[in-house]
């Protein structure tokens, strides 16, 4: 086994443990707290929080890829884009005053500034943490952020509800984000060689990784922004409660994506950066990365979406019983929008970062123009609206890796529509089971459990035979000559 295919199998096992972890800690934590707390409480953090997290994607993306897609990491761009980083945090919470009363007057919330300002003090220790955190990524130390990651979640959690116990609302929340930012950024301290405090600003260092972070950070505004101020079209038309519910749809859905698509662009963004000059390699690896995301995402999102109008009111409790259904709604259409995440991974793993910007722009606009569109007509014709914008950019997605790649866009389309074929399969014969069911909680796990065992048999049919066509012959066997380009492309 060559180094690189070593080191990547230790990251996908740690990056396994971090999302299992940090997901199931947060997310024991959420449902903690949202017994604990009330829908209004997470419907104005929610608000506050749609502007912040779409600010802070301005410094969690640009600059952490343009370090990780650089054949080589001189320690003075290190130190010129940590300066950077940390510049741009500053100016980011300058902003956010700017920003407060303006927002609080067109929402009609008083105490929206209160909330707003709070969080965002945690994007100036962002803006040091990012390039920090890029640099482990780009060596593949996931084990370093996997401990990171679980200890700042665990801490963050315990703060937050010692504060919610103590009756302190949504105040609760706000210092449970300041908690992980603030242990998160000391635990990658101890775990860089390059500290914050050595950085230092120099614009010839940086020119080369603004290049490629410029159109990075401008398309991953734009898709940020459409998928968090979807709350804050919500605030328009609708109260805090349903902007609460909203968010619990959110942040179970991005649960699953933690789990799901982060995890595998995550790493095939490491790999495939470093096979740009093995093209069959490269090729062959990008088609994998989509069929894998095509694949872990349908049996995942399949699977909650049945789940939902159970586990929903069992775990989160009565009063958050109508998250239900557009939970479900939003599940069937999670799989699209990973797609098109995999694929702006790819675009920017072998420098066409253009053209992932251009992309997320364009999909990131098509699904905020469906939630102002929709909202005021209520939750289930948003998700539905929100589903759409996301689908029908998959076969514009898959163009662009064949404009970049030259991978054949039919092929790739092919590839998605057999794992879709499946997973309807696979749904269509569980919920053929619910009629023998007599709870509604039978009915839930029983067409959970044979969804999971048609998709789990059809899918290591499609990948063992994937496998097989790909593996040389063993010793005594034929040898398999090298394959050509065009031969990695072929379904």
């Amino acid at each position: 086994m060559s180094e690189l295919a070593a080191k990547t199998s230790r990251g996908a096992a740690w990056r396994a443990i971090e999302t299992a972890g940090s997901e199931g800690l947060s997310f024991l934590m959420f449902v903690l707290l949202a017994r604990l707390l009330v829908p209004e409480d997470f419907g104005l953090v929610a608000l506050a929080g749609s502007v912040v997290l779409s600010l802070q994607c301005l410094l969690q993306f640009g600059l952490p890829e343009a370090l990780i897609q650089r054949p080589r990491l001189h320690p003075r761009s290190l130190r010129a884009a940590m300066a950077a980083s940390a510049l741009l945090g500053v100016a980011l919470v300058a902003l956010s005053w700017g920003l407060a009363w303006p927002l609080a007057w067109a929402l009609g919330r008083p105490d929206f500034p209160l909330v707003f300002l709070s969080l965002a003090n945690v994007l100036i220790l962002q803006g040091l943490s990012f390039p920090l955190h890029a640099v482990l990524r780009r060596e593949l130390r996931l084990r370093a952020i996997a401990i990171r990651t679980l200890t700042a979640t665990s801490v963050g959690g315990a703060v937050a509800l010692t504060l919610a116990l103590n009756d302190f609302g949504f105040r609760a929340l706000v210092a449970q984000q300041m908690t992980v930012a603030a242990v998160g950024l000391a635990m990658l301290v101890r775990a860089s060689a390059v500290k914050p405090w050595q950085m230092r600003l120099n614009a010839r260092a940086l020119r080369p990784l603004w290049a490629v972070a410029r159109p990075v950070m401008a398309g991953q505004f734009a898709n940020q922004a459409a998928r968090r101020l979807d709350a804050v079209a919500l605030g328009l038309f609708l109260g805090n409660h349903d902007v609460g519910i909203y968010f619990l749809v959110t942040r179970v859905i991005q649960a699953g994506q933690m789990v799901t698509q982060f995890s595998i662009g995550e790493i095939a963004m490491a790999v495939l950066s470093r096979l740009q000059r093995e093209r069959a390699r490269l090729l062959a690896g990008v088609r994998r990365a989509l069929r894998i995301t095509g694949f872990v995402c349908l049996l995942a999102f399949g699977s909650l979406a049945l789940l939902a109008p159970w586990i929903v009111p069992l775990v989160f409790g009565p009063a958050m019983g109508a998250a239900a259904e557009p939970l479900r709604t939003l599940a069937l259409f999670a799989t699209a929008g990973a797609l098109i995440s995999t694929v702006m991974h790819a675009l920017i793993s072998v420098g066409a970062a253009a053209r992932a910007s251009w992309l997320s722009v364009s999909a990131s606009l098509a699904q905020l123009a469906a939630v102002f569109l929709a909202a005021r007509y209520g939750m289930t014709i948003l998700v539905v609206a929100i589903g759409l914008a996301q689908l029908a950019f998959v076969p514009v997605a898959m163009h662009q890796v064949t404009r970049a790649l030259g991978l054949p866009v039919r092929t790739l389309l092919t590839d998605q529509i057999v794992l879709a074929a499946l997973a309807t399969l696979a749904f269509a014969a569980a919920v053929s089971v619910t009629g023998g069911a007599t709870t509604q909680a039978a009915a839930a796990i029983s067409t959970t459990l044979l969804y999971v065992l048609v998709m789990g048999a059809g899918g290591a049919w499609y990948f063992r035979a994937d496998l097989r066509s790909a593996t040389p012959a063993g010793p005594g066997g034929r040898q398999r000559r090298n394959p050509s380009a065009s031969e990695t492309t072929c379904p």
